[in-house]
């Protein structure tokens, strides 16, 4: 079984979407799968540098209460929790994330699926539990290499424009189906699945 499935680190959903359906896969005893994750940008035009956190945005984009944003923002941290995952979405900060999908890209090209599935899953537990500034390239690197990439291949890739186009190709593509959120799973080409759903519902 092949899933494709665009998704954002920035997204909590999609770290919570994906996680179930990996727990479902799990529960079934289903073992023979790959998982590629594809680019998609929640908001392109995101500072390069984090220069606010989530609450603020939040309150400002929702137009809510105060009340009302820690309200939001703690039941997404229950959904994590349901889900397996320790969330502190209300430490998350407002970044950019396309150099975190080109260190994604750099992996995949590894020809590594283990390597590949420890590196998102760090991305995106340093985005949501430790709430890192996963734009900073300091940041992607030190997560790259920890992770088993090389340290000087990896400094010069974030330094540099590669896989700049990978990323590229993967939003056009999005944007060609019309996707306008994610997580959005196609499992072996014929079953589309939008949304996080819960494991039982996968």
């Amino acid at each position: 079984m092949k899933i494709v499935y665009w998704s954002d680190f920035a997204c909590p959903y999609c770290y919570i979407g994906v996680t179930n359906l990996r727990n479902a896969l799990e529960a079934k005893g289903v073992e023979d799968v790959s998982f590629e994750m594809r680019a998609f940008e929640l908001d392109p035009y995101a500072p390069k540098k984090a220069e606010d956190d989530i609450f603020g945005r939040f309150m400002n984009k929702y137009r809510l209460s105060e009340e009302e944003t820690r309200a939001r923002i703690k039941s997404i941290d229950d959904m994590g929790a349901e889900a397996g995952l320790d969330m502190n979405f209300g430490g998350v900060l407002y970044l950019n994330t396309f150099d975190a999908h080109r260190l994604l890209k750099m992996a995949e090209s590894k020809d590594d699926p283990e390597l590949v599935s420890r590196l998102t899953e760090r991305l995106y537990r340093a985005y949501f539990t430790e709430n890192l500034d996963i734009s900073l390239q300091e940041v992607l690197l030190k997560i790259g290499t920890e992770e088993g990439l090389d340290l000087e291949e990896t400094e010069e890739m974030l330094k540099g424009k590669a896989f700049e186009e990978e990323v590229m190709i993967q939003e056009r593509e999005a944007h060609m189906k019309r996707l306008s959120s994610v997580p959005y799973f196609i499992i072996d080409e014929k079953i589309a699945i939008p949304g996080a759903m819960p494991q039982a519902q996968f």
